[in-house]
């Protein structure tokens, strides 16, 4: 699910061929996702996807393509990479985490050394 919730937004701006993505084609990642959430797709993916994002995510492809991506991260690394700690921090602190340490904690089946 995680890889056609990637997918899916790719596909939808016509970043990936649907025919190429086999199995993570858009019918396919919607179906493995809730109604609910298919539904979201339908009704909200156009204003989250659109020719802003489009471009966007265009740049990201492209740095990664042409390596300045990898470039950035090996000499994060190579400084002592307090940049990403100071990310890393403050992302600790956003909604989505908070909530799923929260829901972590209601999920016996999970190994309390997951990393907070």
């Amino acid at each position: 699910m995680i890889v056609g919730a990637l997918i899916l937004p790719l596909v939808t701006a016509g970043m990936i061929e649907e025919s190429t993505t086999r199995r993570f084609s858009t019918p396919c990642t919607r179906h493995s996702v809730s109604t609910t959430a298919e539904y979201g797709d339908y009704v909200s993916g156009p204003r989250v996807v659109n020719d802003s994002s489009k471009a966007a995510m265009e740049q990201i492809l492209a740095e990664i393509q042409d390596g300045t991506f990898a470039e950035n991260f090996i000499n994060e690394v190579r400084s002592g990479g307090a940049e990403f700690d100071r990310m890393r921090e403050e992302g600790r602190g956003e909604q989505i985490e908070v909530v799923g340490k929260q829901l972590r904690g209601m999920m016996a089946w999970i190994s309390p050394d997951v990393p907070e």
